[in-house]
């Protein structure tokens, strides 16, 4: 793909998704109204990332199902019948822009750009605080959770509008 635009923070992430939604994804893009469908939503109401691909696998779940002819995933995905074998998990890598993100060690208060503060706007989790000093008011694009002072390994990168993600590749693997 083209190349990232550093001037807005965009870089790639992971994805780990269900069979069952891999084709609306792929048609239609992420979505952060369907946030908690698969792996719940911890840190609001948005799409997950992650910079690892454990982490990601952690969230894709198997398609064991045999090929379907009429299935339009497997269609689509292998055109060939004998090319499909089941026990695949996928990973999307999406273009992700974090424009100024809302950094958390615990998903509830800031640890930049302004220490202790809360991260939300909203009680209901879907929309980050405004940046401070911009005016008219102007909300950081995602939240940075770094978990690992907690002795937990991965970051998670939660998006708010899914305008702001893009799956650019399909990764299809089997573990081992």
């Amino acid at each position: 793909g083209p190349p990232l635009d550093h001037s807005i923070n965009e870089v790639r992430l992971l994805h780990g998704t269900d069979p069952q939604n891999l084709l609306n994804i792929l048609y239609n893009g992420l979505n952060e109204r369907m946030s908690g469908s698969g792996a719940g939503s911890a840190f609001g109401e948005g799409i997950y990332l992650a910079d690892d691909a454990a982490k990601a696998d952690h969230y894709a779940k198997v398609d064991d199902s045999s090929y379907q002819e009429h299935d339009a995933r497997h269609k689509l995905l292998f055109p060939k019948s004998e090319n499909f074998s089941s026990g695949l998990y996928y990973i999307l890598v999406c273009r992700a822009v974090l424009g100024f993100p809302i950094h958390s060690l615990d998903g509830v208060y800031a640890t930049a750009p302004v220490a202790g503060a809360p991260i939300f706007a909203t009680t209901n989790r879907r929309e980050l605080r405004a940046i401070e000093g911009i005016n008219p008011p102007l909300h950081h694009q995602s939240l940075v959770v770094n978990r690992a002072s907690n002795h937990q390994r991965f970051t998670e990168y939660v998006l708010f509008h899914d305008d702001l993600v893009y799956p650019e590749y399909l990764i299809a693997y089997r573990r081992v």
